[in-house]
């Protein structure tokens, strides 16, 4: 599997001539990369695809090869480049209402996916293919629901970093985390709200957002401490104060979480 990462400036004029070989490309025959490739280039050569991507009225003149959309993404470019930045993140903004938008956006992160699927797939059953049927699939349902509202900077790492850990890390840390919370019944609220479409790759993330909304710092380090696994004894124990008081902070926590979510979304 390769690819080029020919440097373009975001805003360059584009090419006169379309690109004889993608910026993606493989010599493999077989599978879902050659596949995607194939679209793709149908998908350049269409006069109807390009009329509507310049309908777009995204920054720069008129493109006349999909490719051209890619590098003033940033594909090739510094990932400190703040304007193919800026431009990635209005093809995501589209893409969120518009197939083909997304379409572009994933070819665009293809390099570092690929990357992924071939880490992932050193320890993951069925190797390379399965992990990268895995983080294709999930790449874009991220791309298609990113919260571009509240993120907006550093777009191609960040859906990156998602997709790799929706499709590989988050169903088993969720679990780990149910299972040491047996009987934590509240707990399991909080593991609803991780889950309830939050755009954010973990619990974590979460909490670290409701903090800078002016969460309670006591309550995020409670229940971050539960959810390693310390039951309510322990905890109780260290602070100096009754196992009933934890639950009493915990009930609350929780339903501040809640509430300052919500103001988030």
């Amino acid at each position: 599997m390769t690819y080029t990462t020919a440097k373009t400036q975001p805003n360059s004029q584009p090419n006169s001539q379309p690109n004889s070989q993608p910026l993606v490309h493989t010599r493999v025959t077989k599978g879902a990369i050659p596949e995607l490739i194939r679209e793709w280039t149908l998908l350049s050569q269409s006069p109807e695809v390009l009329r509507k991507v310049n309908a777009w009225k995204l920054p720069g003149e008129p493109v006349t090869d999909l490719d051209d959309v890619l590098r003033r993404a940033g594909f090739g470019c510094a990932a400190d480049d703040q304007e193919a930045d800026h431009y990635l993140w209005l093809l995501v903004c589209i893409a969120a209402t518009d197939t083909l938008a997304a379409r572009i956006v994933l070819q665009r992160i293809m390099p570092p996916i690929l990357a992924v699927a071939r880490r992932r797939g050193r320890i993951t059953a069925g190797g390379v293919n399965v992990a990268l049927s895995e983080i294709i699939g999930t790449s874009w349902d991220v791309i298609r629901t990113f919260p571009c509202e509240r993120r907006k900077c550093k777009i191609a790492s960040n859906l990156v970093r998602d997709s790799e850990y929706h499709a590989f890390v988050r169903h088993q840390r969720l679990r780990h985390v149910t299972e040491s919370l047996i009987g934590h019944e509240m707990l399991s609220d909080v593991i609803a709200i991780a889950n309830e479409n939050t755009g954010e790759s973990e619990l974590t993330e979460l909490i670290h957002h409701a903090l800078q909304a002016g969460y309670d710092p006591d309550h995020a380090r409670l229940l971050l401490r539960l959810a390693d696994g310390q039951d309510i004894e322990a905890i109780a124990s260290s602070l100096g104060v009754s196992s009933r008081t934890i639950r009493t902070r915990r009930t609350k926590a929780v339903a501040d979480l809640r509430r300052v979510r919500q103001l988030l979304l």
